[in-house]
């Protein structure tokens, strides 16, 4: 339901800026008008980034959580140490292909 909105409020504001680009199109020359709505569109853009952003910031995780994803992070990069020295320790093919030796 909140995509049909969503969609549907996105659908009305392209209408209504359309519309305004015609309106000024009737007062103004078409190759100003529509970049003048463009404008309009990228300040609107802008001052929304700069909104969310300030709103990330703001926010913080759960203390449990931020400490599970230090450790999530941790064991990963265990994981790869380990693989990486796996690699590094294995014997190479008796055929002269990549891949393990013992195959």
């Amino acid at each position: 339901m909140f995509g049909g909105a969503a969609l549907s409020a996105w659908l009305a504001l392209l209408l209504l800026w359309l519309a305004l680009g015609w309106l000024l199109d009737e007062e103004l020359n078409t190759a100003l008008s529509f970049p003048i709505v463009g404008v309009l569109w990228a300040v609107a853009a802008f001052i929304l980034q700069r909104s969310a952003g300030w709103s990330l910031e703001r926010l913080r995780g759960l203390p449990q959580t931020r400490q599970t994803i230090k450790e999530d992070v941790e064991w990963a990069n265990t994981r790869r140490a380990e693989a990486k020295h796996r690699d590094d320790t294995r014997e190479p093919r008796r055929d002269g292909r990549e891949g393990r030796g013992d195959r």
